[in-house]
């Protein structure tokens, strides 16, 4: 059980981060892009910041953006499923 502890956070937050990943280039139509996980440890930006012309968004905001993407595609689902 404390196996199942550790690894089901680690499991969401690469499933969250790796959404997050993909939708935050998608969305801001190639303006902006996730931070990568060598950037992470040498940064310590909050939200954002700019490097080579680019906005550069956090891993941790990264990973809130998956989860409200996820999210409002399962509302979304939900609605069209019962219409």
């Amino acid at each position: 059980m404390a196996v199942l502890e550790f690894f089901i956070p680690l499991l969401f937050e690469v499933i969250f981060y790796g959404v997050g990943r993909i939708l935050i280039p998608i969305v801001s139509l190639g303006r902006a892009r996730a931070e990568t996980p060598k950037e992470a440890i040498y940064s310590s930006t909050v939200i954002h910041t700019r490097i080579d012309g680019k906005v550069v968004i956090s891993g941790a905001f990264t990973m809130v953006f998956g989860i409200a993407s996820l999210i409002l595609l399962a509302i979304l689902a939900h609605y069209l499923h019962a219409a």
